[in-house]
């Protein structure tokens, strides 16, 4: 199947409050897209991530990334 989404912001800590999303911390909610991602995409599929896929984090490689299935797209937008 093909799907579409955006605005994950893994890793980005103020996404929770400017968000308002329901988790009480980065670490669950990660942990929750991740699971929800892996429980429905499968090595089949295709998936195009329109942007925000990752917040601002202090470390150079994203931790989360490898544990989802690498059936993805990145897209990218230029601001002006």
């Amino acid at each position: 199947m093909i799907f579409f989404t955006s605005d994950l912001h893994l890793g980005h800590e103020n996404c929770i409050r400017l968000c308002n999303r329901p988790f009480s911390s980065i670490e669950e909610m990660d942990e929750t897209l991740i699971e929800n991602w892996n429980r429905k995409i499968t090595g089949k599929d295709t998936v195009y991530i329109l942007g925000d896929l990752i917040g601002i984090v202090k470390k150079t490689a994203h931790p989360t990334c490898p544990v989802m299935p690498p059936a993805f797209v990145l897209t990218a937008t230029v601001s002006a």
